[in-house]
């Protein structure tokens, strides 16, 4: 069954030769083959659990936080675990099929991470697309491309010489191009 949402759909139609038409074609019918369903995916945290598929952890899981508040005053975030000694790292990792005209990644995210101690990082299939290594003041948003074909998303947060700091996200969207 297709998941409530907005999807996108693309099809692949064959009308049937009229000369060559079996028993099983009749006017005003076509046939659907070769569909592909690439979901729009909104992880808002809300309801207490991750609910997008193929979401994973490495290293100390990520919890759900519903006291520090949410972006656009929702209730309820994700929130990097605290770690400790230097060299450490936790990931919350997200892997999607995007379309062939590509997907777009958005969210929103917070930090109190301060360079030389720590650091969030986003990788896009292994490439570092964002770098956070200071505090921010509200939450901020960010947005950027992803491939075609398989995509891993990875929120990571690494403490360099022991740091405290704490990341914050909301909102993950990854929309198909169309």
């Amino acid at each position: 069954s297709i998941p409530p949402g907005e999807h996108g759909v693309t099809f692949q139609v064959m009308a049937p030769d009229v000369m060559g038409a079996d028993e099983l074609s009749s006017p005003g019918v076509v046939r659907v083959d070769d569909v592909s369903f690439y979901p729009a995916i909104l992880e808002d945290f809300e309801g207490g659990r991750i609910a997008v598929k193929n979401a994973e952890f490495a290293g100390t899981p990520w919890s759900l936080d519903a006291t520090s508040g949410g972006a656009d005053g929702s209730s309820t975030c994700l929130k990097s675990p605290t770690l400790f000694g230097s060299n450490a790292s936790s990931k919350f990792k997200i892997t999607v099929d995007v379309p062939s005209r590509g997907s777009d990644l958005a969210f929103e995210y917070r930090s109190t991470v301060q360079m030389p101690k720590d650091k969030f990082m986003v990788k896009i299939n292994h490439t570092v697309s964002k770098m956070v290594s200071s505090p921010t003041s509200r939450w901020e948003s960010f947005e950027r491309g992803l491939p075609p074909g398989t995509s891993t998303v990875e929120f990571e947060y690494a403490t360099v010489t022991g740091g405290k700091g704490s990341v914050w996200l909301d909102n993950i969207r990854i929309t198909p191009r169309w």
